[in-house]
């Protein structure tokens, strides 16, 4: 079980590691420097860590993590086209898809299947060599099956009576030996991936379908679509979270 908890934890990890460093990286590019990251809520008690300007903090609400780019630059992002500002926002989901065609290749290889090792493969150089037409044209419109897809996923875990998140069957997935472990990891940065691709304000994705609503809506309705997307994202994450967290409490009791 402790095992099987290391992994895990260490998978999700390296996912989001990988999904706010692509987000650096993409920032980087444009001359952008990064002020401040971390993972998890920068919400007491937190660990904070300074180094030559740059902050990095480390929460135990690990809902969320973040990139923020330095405030002396806002100006130079408002100014970025659309595609370089939409690169750089959904740089992680395309990160994570990548890691997550990578990873899928390297576990069919240790469990002896090479083709579906050379389909992941070419996969994840497509994702990679099309990465900024994906993040721009690509992500804003597939984010609503997304959406559609996570919400199913929800539905019929709670139907057949498992849990939102599924945190409390992580030993059907992460397995000692062949390539369990590493599928995991695929698994996960698949799904955090997934989840960044829905439409809703305060996700990559989301933020991205904003400047695009700046450009056709009223500002009002600009707005609405942001505390809608911030409540819907919320509610998902409560509902998620909050099965698996009434799972264990039944199962304690």
């Amino acid at each position: 079980m402790i095992q099987t908890i290391v992994v895990a934890a260490s998978a999700v990890l390296v996912a989001v590691a990988v999904h706010e460093a692509a987000h650096a990286l993409a920032l980087r590019t444009f001359g952008i420097p990064v002020h401040e990251a971390g993972i998890g809520l920068p919400l007491p008690p937190v660990l904070r860590i300074q180094w030559s300007g740059f902050t990095f903090t480390i929460s135990p609400w690990l809902f969320v993590a973040y990139v923020a780019p330095h405030p002396g630059y806002a100006k130079q992002i408002e100014e970025l086209r659309f595609r370089d500002r939409a690169w750089y926002l959904n740089a992680g989901i395309v990160a994570n898809a990548i890691l997550g065609f990578a990873a899928f290749a390297v576990a069919a290889m240790l469990v002896g299947r090479p083709w579906y090792a050379v389909v992941a493969s070419v996969l994840g150089v497509g994702t990679w060599v099309g990465r900024r037409v994906i993040a721009a044209y690509v992500l804003p419109v597939v984010g609503v099956p997304a959406l559609a897809l996570v919400i199913v996923a929800l539905a019929g875990a709670w139907s057949r009576g498992e849990t939102g998140a599924g945190l409390n069957g992580l030993h059907q997935f992460v397995e000692p030996g062949g390539g369990g472990a590493v599928e995991f990891l695929g698994r996960v940065s698949f799904a955090l991936a997934l989840v960044n691709a829905m439409p809703l304000f305060g996700l990559d994705n989301g933020r991205v379908v904003d400047l695009l609503l700046h450009r056709w809506l009223p500002r009002w309705a600009v707005g609405a679509y942001r505390t809608t997307g911030l409540i819907a994202v919320a509610a998902l994450l409560l509902l998620a979270l909050g099965s698996d967290m009434w799972a264990v409490v039944k199962a304690v009791a």
